[in-house]
């Protein structure tokens, strides 16, 4: 569940002129299930979009949304995870700083530009003001550190980690594609085959692109925002895409294949003019080495990298549960 989808069903409910809560982890101390950013609707049916880290504090949370979303009174409240003589009776270690707030007809515009630019592959930075109005900003194009939280005003880019460019549709980037969209990726697939290079084959897809793999940036421009995961049908195409890939300085680039390619491609890229420190960024194997062999098993070690690398531009602080 992402954050465009609890967006979304605000936004649905507030156009048939009810109300809902948003629920959002401001700030955590120590191990919690969920850090700032984490988010939950509570809807007037009594459902629940999203998560702010299950358990004890969630069911807690929840409970108190629904009295929001009865009285309209917003609040902020810290929830203890220490043991039995908590609020919550968890024992993760740690407290989490959860907001609530109810949403009403006058946000529909401010909901519907945060839809917008979830929506988008550009930055931002959404403001969340539990005193003032508008409740909900949006300033659009903005790179910001954070989460934060200071004086009841809460502070979160958005979008600051950009696309994973999956070069090649074949049985593995089909397996990894519905893999990265589960985990909140604007994936976009480029391959140089129309029968591969479909909706059909990608519905979960930020974007399909069909265009030559000599000639990437004809249809696709990276940025060091943007990861790339290269996977095509032929050691030169494969060869082809990483020279394009590595002049445009994306932030992460991988390449399936075995160590043996690996001394194959290191000797082509450095033929070809390309430094030490550029060959030795790319990821080959891609992947986490966790003995992966099938197409599913595959998607989920390059899957768990790339977690690993989009974690590591984070600026937000740890929050210890799970590791």
């Amino acid at each position: 569940m992402n954050d465009l989808t609890v967006f979304q069903n605000i936004s649905e409910v507030l156009r048939a002129g009810g109300t809902a809560v948003l629920c959002a982890v401001l700030d955590s101390e120590g191990s919690t299930p969920r850090g700032a950013g984490a988010r939950m609707a509570v809807l007037p049916d009594g459902r629940s979009v999203g998560t702010v880290g299950g358990g004890a504090v969630e069911m807690i949370v929840r409970r108190e949304a629904l009295r929001v979303l009865e009285t309209g009174r917003a609040f902020v409240r810290d929830y203890a995870m220490t043991g039995g003589s908590s609020d919550t009776g968890m024992v993760c270690g740690g407290t989490a700083t959860v907001g609530c707030l109810r949403l009403t007809g006058a946000d529909l515009d401010d909901v519907a530009a945060v839809c917008a630019l979830l929506s988008s592959d550009q930055p931002g930075v959404l403001t969340i003001d539990f005193h003032a109005e508008p409740r909900l900003r949006i300033e659009r194009g903005a790179i910001a550190a954070g989460p934060s939280f200071d004086g009841g005003v809460y502070v979160e880019p958005l979008n600051q980690v950009g696309r994973v460019c999956v070069f090649g549709g074949g049985h593995v980037g089909q397996a990894l594609v519905p893999v990265l969209a589960a985990i909140d990726c604007r994936v976009v697939v480029f391959d140089d085959r129309p029968e591969i290079a479909t909706r059909a084959l990608f519905p979960n897809a930020f974007d399909v692109i069909c265009g030559n793999y000599a000639s990437v940036s004809e249809k696709l421009i990276l940025t060091d925002r943007d990861a790339a995961v290269i996977m095509t049908h032929g050691h030169k195409m494969d060869l082809d895409v990483l020279c394009q890939v590595l002049t445009m300085s994306p932030g992460y680039v991988g390449c399936l294949g075995s160590r043996r390619k690996r001394a194959f491609i290191d000797g082509k890229l450095e033929a070809r003019g390309f430094d030490a420190e550029q060959i030795a960024s790319v990821r080959l194997p891609v992947g986490l080495p966790i003995g992966a062999a099938t197409p599913a098993e595959i998607a989920v070690s390059i899957a768990a990298e790339l977690i690993a690398w989009r974690a590591s531009r984070s600026t937000s602080r740890p929050h210890g549960c799970p590791a």
